[in-house]
């Protein structure tokens, strides 16, 4: 018995760029043929699998999920700008997670717009180095721009509790993010790209809202939105719904090899 868990890898295979990717592809497609059953974690994914020969007998969708979280006490807003709006990314430095297009966006906004953005991301050495350089050479001048320490993930609940909305602006298709389900469970929407796993996830105008991925202009027009409309803030945010743990995961996971060890019994 032979269960695949398909993931992606970046860069590694170009036969899931018809299913919508904005880089380069996904998964290897040999594996499944000595599978039982072959896991994916997001739909578009299935998909992909399906379409690309994996039988639909053989495929199951089990979404990710994220551990059972407490109530968390929010970060305290710098300043006490508590009319201030506050967005936040939270990540790692890579082009594919678009960071560079929320700067940028960010930076298109009336300069006396109450609004803050809180950057912590982490990896940014090596080869993202540059990438982390440029970025923050971009946003020099706009006060209201941070990059902060990477958080702790004791903390990561609390930073995100802390935000009024988290921003998502990943530019290929994700198989999560966990980061949405994440900001769910902490009690905030989520702004993100209208790609992958983030536009199966995020419902727009109910828990959040979905911005063509790498077109700034409407990146802004979103940011705007939301900064002057603390009323859409609260809809959004009474607009999420519950969040699936990696208990629900779990579960799912028995019921499969369940199912699976009753017909080898037969």
């Amino acid at each position: 018995m032979r269960v695949m868990l398909a993931t992606i890898e970046r860069n590694t295979c170009q036969r899931c760029s018809a299913a919508g990717g904005a880089s380069g592809g996904v998964c290897s497609f040999d594996a499944p043929a000595a599978a039982n059953r072959v896991v994916a974690v997001c739909g578009w994914l299935y998909e992909a699998l399906h379409a690309n020969g994996v039988s639909p007998a053989k495929l199951v969708l089990n979404r990710q999920g994220v551990r059972a979280w407490p109530s968390f006490e929010p970060l305290n807003k710098p300043n006490g700008a508590l009319d201030t709006v506050r967005v936040g990314f939270l990540g790692r430095w890579d082009p594919v997670k678009g960071i560079h297009i929320l700067v940028d966006a960010f930076k298109r906004l009336p300069a006396k717009l109450p609004i803050a953005l809180d950057i912590r991301a982490a990896g940014g050495e090596g080869e993202k180095a540059a990438y982390r350089r440029d970025v923050q050479a971009s946003a020099a001048g706009d006060r209201r721009i941070h990059f902060l320490s990477t958080t702790p993930h004791a903390e990561v609940g609390a930073f995100l509790a802390g935000l009024d909305i988290l921003a998502v602006p990943s530019q290929w298709l994700e198989t999560g993010p966990l980061v949405v389900l994440e900001a769910f469970a902490a009690g905030t929407p989520v702004i993100g790209s209208d790609l992958g796993g983030i536009k199966e996830l995020v419902s727009h105008e109910r828990d959040g809202l979905l911005v063509a991925h790498g077109n700034v202009s409407d990146w802004t027009a979103a940011l705007l939105r939301l900064a002057t409309d603390r009323a859409l803030l609260g809809r959004l945010s009474q607009g999420i719904g519950s969040v699936r743990t990696m208990s629900d995961v779990a579960h799912d996971t028995a019921a499969m090899y369940r199912e699976l060890l009753l017909g080898h019994a037969a």
